[in-house]
Parts: C-alpha cells; sequence; structure tokens
C-alpha cells in the first residue's frame, strides 16, 4: 500500500510539473506575441500615443543611452526653435536632439491638437509643448510607420506666445489663409507651377521630398513640373490650422488629385501681410 501510494505521488508531482512548464511556455507565448505582433494590430491613435511618450521620456532624460535613429528617419527634416536658419535634412540625429534638449528643457505638458492617419498609418500632427521653465513651443510632425513602428520624417517645432497658445485650443486663425490656399489650388490647376511660386512661395521656402530638402525657386520649380500636365488636378482639405504667432502658422491636412495623400505647409505673412508658404511636403 505504501509503495502504491509513493507512485502515485511521484506520478502526480510529474504532472504538476508538465502543467507548470506549459504554464511558463503560454507566458512566454504570449509575451512574444505582444512584443512581435501587437504593435502591428495597434490603431493610429494607440501608436502616436506610444511613440509621443518615448519621445518626451527620453527628451527628459538627463542622459540619454538608445539609438535616436529608432525614433527618426535616416533623412528626416528637422527644426529646432532658433528658427528656418536651423531647417536642413539631417542625419546627425544626436546632435539635434541635444540641441532640443538645451533650446526646450524638460517638457511638462504636452497635448496633440489634431492629427490625421492615412491607409498605410503614417501620421500627421499638430500639438503644443509646455517645459517646465513655462515656455511654450508649437509643433507639427510627419510619423512614417515602418513595420507598426512610427518615426519621424518632419519635425517642426516653433515658440508660440501665450495669446496663440490659448487660441490655438479653439482653433483661431486668420482666414486669408484659406484665402491663399485657394490661390495654391487655383494656380495649381490652371497648370502654373512657377507662378504659383514666386507669388504664393517666400524666396527661401523649404519643399522636402522623399528625404531631400529643396530650397527657393530654382530648386523647388523642377520637382513641380508635374503640375504642367493638363491633366494635372487637385484639391486641398486643411484638417487642421494652428496659427501660432501673427505671421506664422503651421497646417496639416489631406489632398485629392490622382490619387489621394496628406500635406504639411508651412504659412509665413510677409512685410505686405500675404501669406506665403514657407514650407512643403507631402505623403
Amino acid at each position: 500500500m505504501e509503495l502504491h501510494f509513493g507512485q502515485e505521488c511521484v506520478s502526480f508531482i510529474k504532472t504538476l510539473i508538465a502543467f507548470c512548464k506549459n504554464i511558463i511556455l503560454l507566458r512566454i507565448s504570449c509575451f512574444l506575441v505582444l512584443v512581435f505582433l501587437i504593435p502591428g494590430l495597434l490603431s493610429g491613435q494607440e501608436l502616436l500615443k506610444v511613440a509621443n511618450k518615448q519621445w518626451r521620456k527620453a527628451l527628459n532624460e538627463k542622459d540619454f543611452t538608445f539609438d535616436l535613429e529608432d525614433y527618426y528617419f535616416k533623412k528626416a527634416c528637422l527644426l529646432s526653435p532658433k528658427g528656418e536658419k536651423e531647417l536642413k535634412a539631417y542625419e546627425a540625429f544626436n546632435n539635434f536632439f541635444a540641441m532640443l534638449k538645451t533650446q526646450i528643457g524638460k517638457v511638462k505638458k504636452a497635448s496633440t491638437l489634431h492629427y490625421v492617419t492615412d491607409k498605410n498609418r503614417n501620421i500627421l500632427e499638430v500639438g503644443t509643448l509646455k517645459s517646465k521653465l513655462k515656455n511654450k513651443f508649437a509643433y507639427v510632425t510627419a510619423w512614417h510607420n515602418e513595420d507598426g513602428k512610427l518615426k519621424k520624417e518632419v519635425h517642426l517645432i516653433y515658440p508660440i506666445s501665450d495669446a496663440f497658445f490659448t487660441a490655438s485650443k479653439k482653433g483661431i486663425f486668420d482666414s486669408d489663409i484659406d484665402q491663399a490656399r485657394n490661390l495654391w489650388t487655383e494656380f495649381s490647376n490652371s497648370h502654373m507651377p512657377s507662378k504659383l511660386l514666386k507669388i504664393l512661395y517666400k524666396k527661401d521656402a523649404h519643399y522636402f521630398n522623399q528625404g531631400k530638402l529643396y530650397r527657393g525657386f530654382k530648386e523647388i520649380n523642377p520637382k513641380y513640373a508635374y503640375m504642367s500636365n493638363q491633366n494635372w488636378k487637385i484639391n486641398l482639405y486643411p484638417d487642421k490650422v494652428l496659427q501660432i504667432s501673427e505671421t506664422s502658422a503651421l497646417e496639416i491636412g489631406h489632398y485629392v488629385s490622382n490619387g489621394k495623400g496628406h500635406y504639411i505647409l508651412v504659412w509665413q505673412r510677409d512685410e505686405k501681410g500675404t501669406w506665403k508658404v514657407a514650407f512643403d511636403f507631402n505623403f
């Protein structure tokens, strides 16, 4: 009887061990699913929330040891709060990030005011930042979805005054920007890219396309040659306009032409009061 009881105990222990092994394997399998599969299933909003949280955490850390190329495209168009003179296609992300840490400091609060997502879950976003030093900034970002991970392809950051910081939440902006956009569409659909550039673009305007930054009329004009095609037609639909000063505004929207896509326009008002394009990007 005692021998039989001992055999039952051994059998029970073996069964228990096997059961525990299965539980451990199941947990490992679930973990791998979370790590490798779930990012591909997240919605655009969830992806954006995760990406922004990671970026802000890195900005607030005293030292950062991770590779910033995990967060920025190999060739991204970046602009620090110092202004347009800093605008260029960067590969040295660590230098740019170190510059941001100096200029912004630690972020106390960040708000996504609006975002749009395309069919590939690429995202355009406009928002505001408030530092612990009480400085305020506005930003526009183009996030490129790479296998479920968002990377910044465009990242432009500007100072914003208290008055416009408050107005931004209410969606208040100069209605003349709408007129400038309508004129942009009219010139484009009239197959006059040269006239479009001369009248509605700043002399030092930038166009960022496929990892390369084009500056001024001579460089941008050849890239707009497709507008000369008599079959060309486009309509722009703004999703969010964020005016950040008396003379600057950030716009994200979507367009419909032979296909569909999304765009960023940075508007600046010249000394005559005319709103002109300072920066152009689309995907």
